[in-house]
């Protein structure tokens, strides 16, 4: 057996070289290094080496290829996620947060405060602001606002442990937090502007993903917002508030309509919060949802730059006011009762309103020569008058909510009376000192720059509207031997509607690329195209004031021209005036979409006198925009795009391709979490 032969195995598979190619890594296969040097080994017959065989090769290359291309979708989405974050918030901060940042700047609470700071510095390079420097000194940037008042929250009770039943470490130690606070309001502040995305000159986006994606910020919006109303912070307040001012978009089922929170209770949960930071005190808190035993510190208390606490004061005291403004909207509209200001049993104490008449009398000094020899129209005079008259819109809308409150909450005669006359008064005070002013300006809008002329025209439609609620409640509550006192403001509110509505059609204003426009017309001496604008009933902030008031103003228009007060061509004037309107407004609005078919139902179905006029009855025409195209899925399993009306089926790619062409069902969530994404560095003031 010592002697015995022994036979080596016969080695049938690959030699080591090979063996040890076949087995390395996966992502080592993928390169261009890998491919190009393995070989095989030398043959056990003496022959030369040969390379691999050319269909591996092209194996190899296709797989790199695949990578490469997937690497170029996920790059090109990158881009494009941050194209759209850059267009949405700059509808954001230049349609919304300037002009609400100017009536918060103008606030008589502000007084002796320096809010220098929180000035909305990315407004100074717009077109306008470049032209008339320091028309709004004082426009507070909201979203700075809450950062700012949070993190010197957050480090005054950084500074003190003593928290009760305290779960978790301070804000500033947690950083994921931190990240999920900044991600919900940026997911707000896209939900909110999601509607004007159609405006932008974006070549990416086909016009049948805009309700789509309009759609889908909302969802993801929605599904933090319980998160949202659980943390107390300055953030998640401006956060509620967006969405709430946000309306449900078209397509949705009833279902997943109810299946969430409302737009209404995150405005009163919104304002509850406020009430709740604001009233900070060190007395104990008791609540049946847990044990407080002892009580956080104000961020005073660790202030010990007496200047620096002025400064917190003053940011407070802004945050609180623009709380007043939502306040006073929503107590207007929807009839709630008001939560950071008096109601009935107070409202002629209020601090803050008492602070706006005080200001009132002072400018209606010191515009006396005004009224009586007139003044330069200019966009700085412009300004200063439509922002007093807004201060002054806004009490008006204070008193109205209150009278409201009597008559619904079933107050007798005298209580009535006494409000109803305090109503008056407020109107009689805008008609005498801000009415004649705005008509002196409204003589000259056409020479002025767009941010002026749609301060003015925001203002006059919250006005009119305003009265035109109050002229409602009033017809609601079968108290029409109040309405002899209104019936001439009534008249003229009415027509302010429609000529302010017409105004909004016909002015335009920019909706991208300040920055470029400026240097567009300083380099090349060109005026911005008619792609860089639209008209301010478009780019309006608040549609839904818009919705409110053409339907209040097609109430009127129907009261007279079936009283026949009113003509057959002025019938149809108006009609298609208030039918233009509508159209202006976005479309993938769930309640813009209710408001035309009302206006169908209600103006459209009437007979017009054809022996009169000769007019036959018409029927109304909506614009089918792009944009009125949706998403469905057929019952294959297949994707379909699908007009409201019924026309031919388009079927989708199947397949991820460049987002420079039409974009998926299923990836259009990516694309929305990338845009969120790229919107965190936003908010690091």
């Amino acid at each position: 057996m010592a002697n015995a032969t022994v036979r080596h195995r016969k080695q049938f598979s690959s030699c080591d070289s090979c063996r040890l190619s076949r087995v390395s890594c996966d992502a080592s296969k993928k390169s261009n290094l890998w491919m190009n040097t393995r070989k095989r080994s030398p043959a056990k017959d003496g022959h030369s080496a040969a390379d691999i065989p050319a269909v591996e090769l092209l194996t190899n290359q296709s797989q790199v290829t695949n990578i490469n291309k997937e690497t170029s979708i996920a790059s090109d989405l990158i881009a494009e996620a941050m194209t759209i974050h850059e267009g949405l918030w700059q509808i954001y901060q230049q349609h919304f947060e300037v002009l609400f940042g100017t009536w918060v700047g103008f606030s008589p609470c502000l007084d002796g405060y320096d809010l220098g700071s929180f000035c909305c510095r990315e407004s100074n390079s717009s077109l306008d602001d470049l032209a008339n420097s320091g028309t709004h000194p004082n426009t507070i940037c909201i979203s700075r606002l809450c950062v700012t008042l949070d993190k010197w929250i957050s480090e005054g009770q950084g500074t003190h442990q003593c928290v009760a039943n305290r779960a978790s470490e301070s804000r500033d130690a947690d950083p994921k937090e931190e990240k999920q606070i900044r991600l919900s309001l940026i997911q707000a502040v896209h939900c909110f502007s999601a509607r004007w995305l159609y405006l932008l000159d974006n070549t990416s986006i086909q016009p049948l993903c805009y309700d789509t994606l309009a759609r889908q910020f909302w969802r993801t919006a929605r599904r933090d917002m319980l998160k949202v109303i659980n943390r107390t912070c300055y953030r998640s307040v401006l956060t509620l508030l967006l969405f709430g001012m946000t309306p449900l978009p078209v397509g949705l089922g009833k279902e997943e309509e109810i299946d969430g929170l409302s737009g209404q209770l995150c405005l009163q949960t919104a304002l509850g919060k406020l009430h709740e930071l604001r009233a900070r005190q060190k007395t104990c808190q008791f609540s049946g949802f847990k044990v407080l035993v002892s009580v956080d510190p104000g961020p005073l208390d660790n202030i010990a730059d007496e200047n620096t606490a002025m400064e917190f004061m003053g940011a407070e005291s802004a945050a609180y006011f623009a709380g007043i403004i939502f306040d006073t909207s929503t107590s207007l509209t929807l009839n709630s009762r008001s939560l950071l200001s008096s109601g009935l049993l107070g409202f002629d104490t209020e601090p803050v309103f008492r602070l706006v008449k005080t200001h009132s009398r002072i400018f209606h000094e010191n515009t006396k020569e005004w009224r009586q020899n007139g003044f330069e129209i200019s966009n700085k005079n412009t300004s200063r008058i439509a922002t007093a008259a807004g201060m002054w819109k806004l009490f008006v809308w204070k008193m109205i909510a209150v009278f409201k409150e009597a008559l619904r909450d079933g107050y007798d005669d005298e209580m009535v009376g006494r409000v109803y006359t305090a109503v008056l008064d407020a109107i009689n005070q805008f008609g005498t000192t801000y009415n004649p002013l705005m008509a002196v300006c409204e003589r000259g809008l056409q020479f002025l720059d767009w941010r002026p002329k749609f301060e003015w025209y925001s203002i006059m439609l919250h006005y009119h509207m305003g009265i035109l609620i109050l002229v409602d409640a009033i017809e609601a509550a079968g108290c029409t031997d109040l309405l002899s006192k209104l019936e001439k403001t009534r008249r003229e509110s009415e027509h302010g509607v429609i000529n302010t509505l017409k105004f909004g059609l016909e002015a335009k204003c920019l909706i991208r690329g300040a920055k470029r426009t400026v240097n567009a017309v300083t380099q090349t001496n060109q005026v911005p195209t008619s792609k860089d604008t639209t008209s301010f009933l478009a780019i309006d902030p608040y549609p839904h004031h818009v919705v409110a008031a053409a339907q209040l103003v097609s109430k009127a228009i129907m009261r007279e021209y079936t009283a026949g007060r009113i003509g057959v061509d002025a019938f149809i004037n108006l009609r298609e005036t208030l039918v233009s309107a509508l159209q202006h407004l976005p479309d993938c609005s769930k309640s813009v979409q209710t408001a035309r078919e009302q206006l169908h139902k209600t103006m459209f179905e009437v007979t017009l006198g054809l022996n009169d006029g000769g007019y036959a009855q018409t029927s109304v025409n909506f614009r089918m925009t792009p944009h009125d195209y949706g998403l469905t899925e057929s019952g294959n399993g297949q994707k379909h795009i699908t007009e409201s009306t019924s026309r031919r089926e388009t079927l989708l790619p199947d397949h991820v391709i460049n987002t420079k062409r039409t974009l998926e069902l299923q990836g259009i969530q990516d694309l929305i979490t990338a845009i969120n994404s790229a919107g965190l560095d936003r908010l690091n003031y």
